[in-house]
């Protein structure tokens, strides 16, 4: 499988199939997202007009199999790779897919901006892809992801 893989820039026509690639990614994770493919091919319009931004795509016999997409930032004098989301199409997984997409953002962010670190968030509750970041070298921090309604959180705030 490996051989046959190829990577490239993202490009305004995959839209479309990248989105529906993101949603059944997800939904297939179960991690409490369900995602339509429009709504993805949102995120990944959005996710495109951030710069800078590293955003590529895996190819596999001309068919789109998965998506990588960082923004890069500066933090504390450096450039990291930040906001990213790795995506593979559930049927292509544990296939070196993302294994090559991981290699191909780390040399384009470090040749490209010299990046030096990676933030990224993964559901914990599941060993996969957790365990697989830790042999990478990821590790865990003290800080926390945090989410809340806005309106939750508005009313909150307003409250005497």
């Amino acid at each position: 499988m490996k051989n046959n893989i190829t990577i490239r820039d993202f490009a305004e026509k995959d839209l479309s199939a990248v989105g529906e690639i993101y949603a059944k990614a997800f939904n297939n994770a179960i991690v409490g997202e369900n995602w339509e493919p429009a709504d993805a091919s949102k995120l990944i319009a959005c996710m495109h007009s951030h710069k800078p931004n590293i955003f590529i795509v895996a190819e596999v016999d001309g068919k789109i199999v998965a998506g990588f997409f960082a923004s890069v930032k500066p933090y504390f004098g450096e450039n990291h790779l930040c906001d990213t989301d790795l995506f593979v199409d559930p049927d292509y997984q544990k296939q070196g897919v993302g294994k090559q997409m991981f290699i191909e953002m780390l040399k384009r962010g470090i040749q490209e901006y010299n990046v030096s670190g990676f933030q990224g968030i993964s559901y914990s509750k599941h060993e996969f892809p957790g365990n697989w970041y830790s042999k990478l070298g990821f590790e865990t921090t003290a800080w926390v992801h945090r989410y809340g309604k806005a309106s939750v959180m508005l009313e909150k705030l307003n409250k005497k």
